[in-house]
Order: C-alpha cells, then sequence, then structure tokens
C-alpha cells in the first residue's frame, strides 16, 4: 500500500532542485561534484567561499503532523491523496516499557514513521522551504547555494571579500532561525561548523544562529568527504 502510494504521490510532488535525497536519477556523487565544482570555480576565480553545515537535531522525528499537511494542501496534490497521508500519520500512539510495566500510551503529534517507504518523501515536502535569501536580494546580488541531501544541509556564498561572503551567510541564518521555530524544526549549534576556503589567515567575524556562535573549522566533512580551506582533498 504505501509503495503503491508513493507511486502516486510522486506524479504529483516535486522536490527542489538543491534536494539530492530521494529522487530518482541523484545520489551523494552528483551532490558532491556539484559542491566541489562550486568552490573550485569561485576559489580559480579569486573569490572566498564561507560555507555552513548545519546539523539538523532528528530531523525524521521532528516533522510536525499539522504542519506537513498544511504544507501537502499547498502543493497540487489532490485532497483525496492528502487525507489519505493525513490518516497514514494522525492517530498514531507509543507506549513506553520498562521491565514488565508498561505506560499508558500517548500521542504522537511529530515524526514520520520509521521504516516506511513513504517517510523520506514526506521529510523531503516538509524541508521543501528551507530558505535562502530568495526574495531578500538587490538586482545586483547572488543568492547563496543551497546544498540537501536528506537532512544534511549545506549553505554556500562567495565573494571577493571573505567578510561579505560571511556576512552573506549571516542574512541567511537569520531567515533560518525564523523557519525553525516556525516549523518546530531544530539545529545543534555546538555541530555546525563554517569552513573560509582561500588563504586568507583571519577569519570573518563569527557567525551565529539562535544567539550561539557557529565554530570555524580548518576541515568540514560532508557526505563522507572531508573538505579542507585548500581544497586539496588530502585528508
Amino acid at each position: 500500500m504505501g509503495r503503491a502510494l508513493l507511486t502516486t504521490l510522486l506524479l504529483f510532488l516535486t522536490s527542489r532542485q538543491e534536494q539530492y535525497g530521494f529522487r530518482e536519477g541523484h545520489s551523494t556523487t552528483l551532490q558532491l561534484i556539484r559542491v566541489l565544482h562550486h568552490l573550485a570555480s569561485e576559489r580559480n576565480c579569486e573569490r572566498y567561499t564561507v560555507a555552513v553545515l548545519l546539523e539538523m537535531v532528528k530531523a525524521f522525528d521532528r516533522v510536525w503532523h499539522d504542519g506537513l499537511i498544511y504544507k501537502l494542501l499547498d502543493t497540487s496534490l489532490p485532497p483525496v491523496l492528502i487525507k489519505v497521508v493525513a490518516n497514514f500519520l494522525q492517530r498514531r500512539s507509543f507506549c513506553v516499557a520498562v521491565d514488565d510495566v508498561l505506560s499508558a500510551p500517548r500521542p504522537i503529534r511529530a515524526g514520520v514513521p520509521q521504516g516506511s517507504c513513504l517517510s523520506p518523501e514526506q521529510y523531503a515536502v516538509y524541508a521543501d522551504d528551507i530558505p535562502t535569501l530568495y526574495g531578500h536580494l538587490d538586482d545586483w546580488e547572488d543568492d547563496v547555494m543551497l546544498a540537501l541531501y536528506a537532512d544534511d544541509s549545506a549553505y554556500f556564498a562567495s565573494s571577493r571579500r571573505a567578510d561579505l561572503a560571511a556576512k552573506k551567510i549571516q542574512r541567511v541564518l537569520d531567515l533560518l532561525q525564523e523557519w525553525l521555530n516556525k516549523w518546530r524544526m531544530a539545529v545543534n549549534v555546538n555541530k555546525t561548523a563554517a569552513l573560509l576556503t582561500g588563504s586568507q589567515q583571519n577569519m570573518p567575524d563569527q557567525l551565529r544562529l539562535r544567539g550561539q556562535a557557529v565554530e570555524w573549522k580548518t576541515r568540514v566533512r560532508y557526505l563522507g568527504v572531508h573538505i579542507d580551506r585548500s581544497l586539496r582533498m588530502t585528508p
């Protein structure tokens, strides 16, 4: 039933182009090629790139059911299919067992069911509107680059000045904070990393998310690959 429903949903739902997870013909390899090509091209043009790799907290477990249904209503999905998805998610409950004692059942109001083939697509729909700077830019400005693979999310901003690239990233982090609050998602700022590619020794001003500092790193790991500041890929 789940596979049949997923096939039907995919006729109406299309993930944003930056999402390379759960999509036919896409892979971690293609997303890595896209990101590394962007970083290398900007470096070859003598531009600095600031990257922020977000550590989403239990992303699949935090999908707010009512919020997901609200977002589905804004798609081309027929109402009857939205009702089917709602019935799939709602009226679920859980109990906690300690030794031989079982708690009373409690309702589950967030999270997509583990192991269901529908869950990845439901998460992709829920996170589809994660913000960039689109709609908040001057005519001469370029948007930040967004890279998504399931719940692995990263932003990239480039400029001939490292401080300007960092300021653009800070602008999108401010918008991200509003999005996280609105849709009840969370980011572990302590595990979120920032990287500046290029030879500049002094780091730009501290990036902040939800009032916490995002740590500057000399090397980050993205989709299993270590990326260092010089892009030598030695690790």
